[in-house]
């Protein structure tokens, strides 16, 4: 690898402080979406809608969007709370965030 591959691959890490400030962006963001699906949800099942056809295809991708944002509210909160992880091997933090990002792909 040459010198301008190193510092290349160096300058695309996040510092402490941006890794914290993406984290309160997902919280805010996460936060949000679960409550408007939550919502969803609630409104669906309160006027007994969930079985008409326009309805039932929504009501399924807001139990979808309410277990992602759950897992990436958990997430956050996990990496804000700063839980160490295990020594030498990856925290809680990014076991979640993979789960979070195989939901939503």
């Amino acid at each position: 690898m040459s010198n301008h591959s190193l510092s290349a691959a160096a300058e695309t890490h996040l510092s402490g402080a941006q890794l914290k400030a993406v984290s309160i962006i997902s919280l805010l963001t996460s936060g949000t979406s679960c409550l408007g699906s939550f919502s969803v949800l609630l409104c669906s099942i309160y006027y007994k809608r969930v079985f008409y056809p326009e309805v039932f295809p929504t009501f399924h991708l807001a139990v979808a969007d309410v277990a992602a944002s759950l897992s990436l509210l958990i997430s956050s909160v996990i990496f804000m709370s700063d839980t160490p992880g295990f020594p030498g091997a990856n925290g809680p933090c990014d076991y979640m965030m993979t789960l979070v990002t195989v939901r939503y792909g």
